[in-house]
């Protein structure tokens, strides 16, 4: 039997976790609605006065358009975005 790949939330889970454990970081679970601006990652940490954004996505799955653009503007802006697939792409984040 195949094994099943993690699911979006189990992932997002891990990650919350993860953050709550640390002391010098803020974040925000975003949660999508129809009075919420498309494309803002899923996550949203602050650490050392630094804006993260982290996409969840499961292994192997690709950002939307909008989401990636709006990924490509915190970047541009100075922050730090990516899609993140485990807790660890995370912590390498902070490196």
């Amino acid at each position: 039997m195949a094994k099943r790949s993690a699911t979006e939330a189990s992932i997002t889970r891990a990650i919350q976790k993860y953050l709550k454990s640390l002391d010098d970081v803020w974040f925000f679970k975003v949660h999508g609605g129809p009075f919420q601006t498309a494309g803002i990652p899923d996550i949203l940490a602050c650490r050392d006065g630094r804006l993260f954004g982290f996409e969840v996505k499961q292994q192997g799955k690709k950002a939307t358009p909008i989401q990636q653009r709006t990924i490509d503007l915190i970047n541009d802006a100075g922050g730090v975005a990516l899609v993140v697939s485990s807790v660890e792409e995370v912590e390498a984040t902070w490196s």
